[in-house]
């Protein structure tokens, strides 16, 4: 709405210029507008001056995307009269930086019933702010904003409407405009909360949204209550005719939660997400970002309600139907150091098992692994590291990396211990190495530890021998899966002779995998053009590399079948990441039939 800016050009007052008898010079009253005009009156034709309310009131004034942009210009409250202009200003923030002229069909102002969008064929110009104008309605007036992302307009598209409900509205969609999909809002009211939710297109069949590809209802995880997202695109395609959507929920409570020791002293408070009110039966969420020197031990809830602790940093209940106070337990971290050892250059303790993404540490929690790295004299490798109460733990390989620090070794801080002291005992250890492309797990081994290797088979090549000898000139005896091989170390270094054979062009094997494409990826690194589901050839007696990763992160099972001999192979976990794959290379010997599966018996021959 126009704020005026009043001004009369004249020395006396208004009241004192009507009330002259007297001739004076004619003095006019000047009211300027905040767009720049003015409207002149002569004060001799104003018989009274006087303000009015406006008739109209903005009920409603509310943002349902502030995590793409902030509205102002009106507030809640606020009078406005009926058949003027006011206007609503939307400013980027979150997610967005500017509004590009591809941005501008997401914004949707709803005014009662009447939703604006500001379109670039409208006149509005691009950028990091936006006013939208519109005509003041009669009576109550309700102003909603919200960003709908992911929908675009498409001249032969459809809209989407909400069945009436008493208890919600849809926000998003405009009725005079035409989407390809939709990916709108839902506004329910206080701690509404929708338990289904159904759609169809044109004179279609209902449908449940959550069990159609490319649909889905959610609570919104913007930090606005009550709202939910919704997206109709059947199968991930434009969708073919108006849509209706109808919608069943149930009627819950909003309550309290209260968070006891979560101060300060124990974690960050500018980081840390504490929810204060929740709907009961929805799952409560906090995250904790714990101070240095402090973790959390625990968290109980005040009614008895069971609080799960995720790695340290989450604590996740389901609400219940009253208030609750949840009470955080805090301890501090134990002392924890090494004393290195005999042949130890160098030893440092890391709260992770990595020397890139992990830092090394002075303290740790009672319970879980800290990970002692070392560095040792040529000529020896690291075997064990024995804690100061008597615990021991085995070393493993990590690599070269640029802390010169190649093996750790995972030490279990033990349960109520209030320190801990590591000392680290080494053996001695020997070379193995190979003037053909082999990799071996580690560049030295100690007397009877098994070594595992594996051996590049060149391009029209097929391996034909493979010969461990000593220092000294003796054989040492290999166990071959060509092209892997292992043998058990003896007391002096050893070298690995691999010798190589033409392989014939003309012998050709068939090569084919039978799997669910939408759950497995099949593919070689060897030739990233074979295509396992159709199936292709190779020369006989080649070697190829094969890996396989679930798309959705589950657990699986290789099934290969090479000639008559079959042999089933389970997926590796990545104990980082949880995902699951599988990757061996394979000598093709005969026709190969591979089937990749969720169980042992779905891979069988």
């Amino acid at each position: 709405m126009r704020h005026l800016i009043i001004t009369i050009l004249a020395s006396l007052s208004l009241m004192g210029a009507m009330a002259q008898t007297a001739p004076v010079k004619v003095r006019t009253l000047v009211v300027k507008t905040t767009d720049g005009k003015a409207t002149r009156f002569n004060l001799s034709d104003i018989s009274e001056l006087t303000f009015e309310d406006g008739t109209t009131t903005v009920t409603t004034f509310r943002n349902l995307t502030p995590d793409f942009f902030t509205i102002s210009g009106l507030e809640e409250g606020q009078k406005l009269n009926a058949g003027e202009q006011a206007s609503v200003i939307i400013k980027a923030a979150g997610n967005i930086s500017t509004f590009g002229p591809a941005l501008m069909e997401h914004i949707h102002l709803h005014v009662n019933d009447m939703v604006i969008m500001p379109l670039e064929s409208a006149g509005f110009k691009p950028g990091d702010e936006i006013e939208i104008p519109f005509e003041v309605p009669e009576g109550n007036c309700d102003i909603v904003a919200c960003y709908a992302g992911q929908q675009q307009l498409i001249d032969n598209g459809f809209t989407m409407t909400l069945e009436p409900h008493p208890n919600a509205t849809l926000y998003g969609v405009s009725p005079d405009a035409k989407y390809k999909y939709f990916d709108a809002y839902i506004l329910t009211d206080e701690a509404y909360v929708i338990t289904s939710a159904e759609f169809k297109m044109g004179d279609g069949e209902w449908t449940d949204v959550n069990s159609t590809n490319g649909c889905g209802l959610s609570r919104a995880d913007n930090g606005v209550d009550n709202l939910f997202k919704i997206s109709i695109r059947p199968d991930y395609q434009n969708v073919t005719g108006d849509v209706s959507v109808r919608i069943t929920g149930e009627q819950h409570g909003r309550y309290k939660i209260t968070w006891k020791n979560a101060d300060a002293k124990y974690i960050d408070l500018e980081k840390s997400t504490l929810p204060v009110r929740s709907i009961d039966g929805e799952t409560v969420v906090a995250e904790l970002y714990v101070n240095d020197g402090y973790y959390l031990n625990g968290a109980t809830v005040s009614d008895g309600t069971q609080a799960e602790m995720i790695s340290r940093a989450y604590v996740r209940f389901t609400m219940p139907e009253k208030d609750v106070t949840v009470d955080l337990d805090f301890k501090e971290k134990v002392p924890v150091s090494t004393l290195g050892g005999d042949h130890v250059v160098n030893s440092v303790i890391y709260n992770a098992p990595d020397t890139y993404y992990g830092v090394p540490t002075t303290d740790g929690i009672p319970g879980e692994e800290v990970y002692l790295f070392a560095q040792i004299e040529d000529g020896y490798k690291p075997a064990k590291a024995t804690t100061d109460d008597g615990h021991s733990f085995d070393f493993v390989y990590y690599g070269p990396n640029h802390q010169n620090l190649p093996y750790y070794c995972p030490v279990t801080i033990s349960e109520g211990a209030t320190s801990m002291t590591t000392s680290v005992s080494c053996v001695r250890a020997w070379k193995v190495s190979s003037q053909q492309e082999v990799a071996f797990d580690e560049p030295v081994y100690g007397e009877g530890e098994t070594v595992k290797f594996a051996m590049k088979v060149p391009v029209g090549k097929k391996i034909s021998t493979v010969k461990a000898t000593t220092a000294s000139g003796k054989d040492v005896a290999v166990t071959l899966d060509i092209p892997y091989g292992s043998f058990v170390m003896p007391a002096e270094d050893v070298t690995v002779t691999v010798t190589y054979e033409d392989i014939s062009s003309e012998d050709k094997v068939t090569v084919i995998a039978h799997f669910d494409e939408d759950q497995y990826s099949v593919r070689s690194s060897t030739n990233y053009d074979w295509n396992f589901k159709e199936g292709f050839t190779v020369d006989k007696d080649s070697t190829f590399y094969m890996t396989v990763y679930d798309n959705y992160g589950e657990n699986f099972y290789v099934g290969v079948k090479i000639g008559d001999n079959a042999t089933t192979y389970p997926a590796t976990m990545d104990e980082d990441s949880g995902e699951y794959s599988f990757g061996k290379a394979f000598v093709s010997s005969g026709n190969m039939v591979i089937k990749v599966g969720p169980t042992e018996s779905s891979v069988a021959f």
